[in-house]
């Protein structure tokens, strides 16, 4: 059984706290870890739902990318890009907010985790944590979904000025949308 720690005093080390020495019945500890153990599963089915959310969005933007490259070349097809321009934009907007959702939603779902924790033998998850704060605070890392959505940001931007790129085109151009020449 690990030390006892005075109830005001915050542990040196997080690791020293990794274990937990509140007393509790065999059948109460059982209880608990099944219902810990399950969501714990939900939490990671979350995080698999998140990954493929991003594997979705990262080939739709590939077929945006492709499907703009093929249309850019045809002088009468040349007016969709725009189109297609705005519908990368939106996907874009709408993947930064699943990732928003989904950090929100796991967050919750640690909280929880980490309150049947505390009522568990190891507090291997709360260490965890506290482990991790000190790693951010060296700015030796930074949080997943933080990287994750510079991709859907960046894309944002590059869709925006490629939106913008075309207004001026087609406006320097006006021939790309009627197909007359117009007097200048």
């Amino acid at each position: 059984m690990a030390k006892t720690k005075k109830p005001d005093q915050e542990p040196s080390n997080p690791l020293d706290d990794i274990f937990n020495t509140i007393d509790r019945s065999a059948t109460e500890i059982r209880y608990t870890f099944e219902q810990y153990k399950l969501y714990v599963q939900m939490a990671d089915k979350v995080s698999t739902r998140r990954a493929t959310t991003n594997s979705f969005f990262l080939t739709a933007n590939s077929f945006l990318f492709v499907a703009m490259g093929a249309l850019f070349g045809n002088s009468q097809l040349f007016i969709f890009v725009p189109i297609i321009l705005l519908v990368g934009i939106f996907f874009s907007i709408s993947w930064v907010q699943l990732i928003k959702h989904y950090k929100a939603l796991n967050g919750c779902k640690y909280r929880v985790i980490n309150a049947i924790e505390a009522n568990l033998y190891v507090n291997g998850f709360i260490t965890e944590w506290k482990l991790w704060k000190e790693q951010e605070k060296s700015k030796k890392s930074r949080r997943l979904s933080n990287i994750e959505i510079w991709i859907p940001m960046s894309l944002i931007i590059l869709y925006s000025l490629g939106l913008i790129l075309m207004i001026v085109i087609i406006s320097l151009n006006p021939i790309l949308i009627t197909g007359t020449i117009t007097p200048t």
